[in-house]
């Protein structure tokens, strides 16, 4: 009896522990989000250069000739060489519409130059554009624009879902009668960012007036996953 009591007594004494440690703690799980605006300091330009010809050749040469003169007008302005690229150039056959089921004859070619001007001053974009489309550009093919260093905006927008979450958190526990514990776990759901753009494609006349172009505001989104014990 003596040995059966012992072997018992041995038991509970190694069944409590791992017990206690198993019990469940009670947690809440939260998600927080927070969005942060700024203005954009920087903005891409796509300018177009489109050219036709009755060869690959000729039209070739016009467009070449049009590119320089916008490249070198833009030069002029005191944009650097560095914040001017060509980003697309291409060559297309153009065909005749097909009649009496023949096959569509080749009668010239279109030449598509695209070069990206790099902006730093914001001010400048609208005589960056009236320049380049007086020195032989005809497509404006997009304006982007962009925070050149956007880490401060990421982290501002990490904290304020935090602030979120955890105010989320404190109403949820507060409200049953209980207090927030410690942080269990958090997670960093991401981050995104929605910049202003202007996509459309459209063809601007040289005689055309240049319309003022408004950046609006670069938008940062953080979310993050938060769970809290409670005590």
């Amino acid at each position: 009896m003596k040995l059966i009591a012992t072997i018992l007594l041995a038991f509970f004494c190694i069944v409590s522990p791992v017990q206690a440690a198993s019990a469940v703690v009670p947690t809440v799980a939260v998600q927080g989000s927070s969005q942060v605006e700024a203005i954009p300091d920087q903005a891409q330009i796509n300018l177009g250069v489109v050219t036709t010809g009755k060869t690959a050749e000729e039209a070739q040469l016009e467009n070449s000739v049009l590119a320089n003169a916008v490249q070198a007008k833009l030069f002029a302005m005191g944009l650097a060489e560095s914040k001017l690229q060509t980003t697309q150039y291409a060559v297309y056959p153009i065909h005749n519409e097909a009649k009496d089921q023949k096959a569509p004859q080749i009668i010239g070619y279109r030449v598509s130059h695209t070069l990206t001007v790099t902006a730093d001053d914001l001010s400048k974009i609208g005589a960056l554009i009236d320049n380049a489309l007086a020195a032989g550009a005809n497509q404006i093919l997009g304006i982007s624009f962009k925070k050149r260093d956007d880490t401060q905006l990421k982290t501002q927008a990490l904290q304020e879902a935090v602030k979120e979450a955890t105010a989320k958190a404190e109403a949820i526990v507060a409200a049953s009668g209980k207090k927030l514990g410690r942080i269990v776990s958090m997670q960093e759901n991401g981050v995104s960012i929605h910049l202003p753009e202007f996509t459309q494609r459209y063809m601007l006349k040289a005689d055309g007036a240049s319309t003022p172009i408004m950046p609006g505001s670069i938008r940062v989104n953080g979310t993050v996953s938060i769970v809290f014990e409670i005590n």
